[in-house]
């Protein structure tokens, strides 16, 4: 079965002993950079990880140049990303200026430092099935790497909201969920291309995501982990066959409403979700896009304010600012426009958009519409998170652009997917081209 099963791959989804090597590497080099970034939410010396950081850019930098290739299957693609990648280095180099302080921020500070601008360089790795299969592997990897570190700092993670500790607890809650647990959301949505074990660990990473964002009541956080389940599951019933879909409905109604009324009476009397309830109607979002609006002018609207812009806002002060001078507001959109304005959104808008609805509605498998649900789910965190960050989250995002706009891949029949990733790995070796 698994001689049939190499041959139904082209050949053009095989890969080189070298290309592999240079993935590898550019997957390690990746590892490095998200991990040891992940670990400054914590006590760890910052020295340190950047040590490691900077052995995991030299990887990045170097194989993903030997990696990616300018070609494209969609001519409006290849227009608009071509003049998306010529406004984001525009915005890169009205920064202000290359401090040693500056530089250091651009390559080492993976939510808002300059590596988030590479991101959609992703799009321009080959759209090929083994990259995609390596892909998978490393979102567990780093789900595993999540899973280490909660043990390892349960103590920051668990400290009571009283505490000293409260803003440590709450950075790691935060930047170990977002930058290694949520992508699992993407294992889910491929559900059929996967083991159960792979499936049943996805799903525990992102409950356990859940119940930190609970005890820390990041909102934003427990919404980013809650869609890809929801709609993995919406993906289960459609796919599934009339009577079972009929029990999952009835299953699904009666739990909700146990579930509901449950939650309910925990929610109000439990001490775990106390915090969660005082803050669950707080607003503290109004009074900074407010200050952001009447900060900017017509010209700061249309083009932004470069990589170091900044808003006035003394109300709302954060450890980097300057006489009252944000440089990060914690909805994406104004974002993205404080950095390169609306041309920056339209243009992000103008890739993301189109794609995911061709990769839903004009596709033959599962890769491509997981693809685009997630492309819909970045879209839609937009609002109460940041998703344009130098994570697996948002690599994703592009990784899902490429193959929504590739016909080949969309044109693939699902079972063919399925049987490779679940069943080509031992086998495709045997077919690796020589050099």
């Amino acid at each position: 079965m698994e001689q049939r099963l190499d041959h139904s791959i082209p050949q053009r989804f095989l890969v080189t002993n070298r290309e592999d090597l240079y993935l590898n590497l550019f997957f390690l080099g990746f590892i490095l950079h998200t991990v040891f970034y992940s670990l400054t939410a914590t006590r760890f010396p910052y020295i340190l990880g950047q040590g490691f950081q900077s052995i995991g850019l030299v990887l990045l930098f170097y194989c993903g140049y030997m990696l990616m290739r300018w070609k494209f299957e969609s001519a409006y693609f290849r227009l608009f990303f071509t003049l998306y990648l010529i406004w984001l280095f525009g915005v890169v180099i009205r920064g202000g200026g290359l401090s040693y302080g500056l530089i250091k921020s651009y390559l080492f500070q993976a939510w808002f430092g300059g590596m988030l601008y590479l991101v959609p360089l992703i799009a321009l790795l080959p759209r090929n099935l083994y990259y995609y299969k390596k892909f998978f592997d490393l979102i567990i990897v780093l789900a595993a790497v999540h899973l280490a570190l909660d043990i390892v700092f349960i103590g920051d993670l668990m400290a009571a909201p009283d505490l000293d500790e409260e803003l440590v607890g709450k950075s790691a809650v935060e930047v170990f969920s977002r930058t290694l647990g949520i992508p699992t959301g993407f294992i889910l949505l491929t559900y059929p291309y996967h083991s159960r074990k792979r499936l049943f660990f996805s799903i525990f990473t992102l409950f356990l995501i859940i119940i930190f964002g609970i005890m820390r009541a990041r909102r934003g956080l427990i919404l980013m982990a809650s869609l890809p389940l929801m709609f993995s599951y919406i993906m289960y019933l459609y796919r599934s066959n009339f009577k079972m879909k009929s029990l999952m409905i009835i299953a699904t109604v009666m739990g909700a409403l146990l579930l509901n009324a449950y939650a309910i009476r925990v929610f109000n009397n439990g001490s775990m979700f106390q915090y969660l309830n005082e803050r669950a109607l707080e607003d503290t979002r109004t009074g900074v896009e407010v200050r952001f609006y009447h900060d900017f002018g017509m010209l700061d609207w249309v083009v932004g304010r470069g990589i170091n812009g900044k808003y006035y806002c003394p109300e709302v002060p954060s450890p980097n600012d300057v006489h009252g001078y944000r440089e990060v507001i914690e909805t994406d959109f104004l974002q993205i426009i404080l950095k390169g304005g609306l041309i920056s959104l339209g243009l992000l808008m103008a890739i993301l958009v189109p794609a995911m609805l061709i990769g839903f509605f004009q596709s033959n498998n599962l890769l491509a519409k997981a693809s685009s649900i997630w492309i819909f789910l970045a879209i839609l965190n937009m609002y109460p998170s940041t998703v344009n960050t130098f994570t697996m989250n948002y690599i994703l995002v592009w990784m899902a652009v490429g193959i929504c706009y590739s016909k080949t891949i969309r044109m693939i029949p699902d079972e063919v997917l399925a049987r490779y990733f679940q069943y080509g790995f031992q086998s495709i070796a045997t077919y690796k081209l020589e050099k």
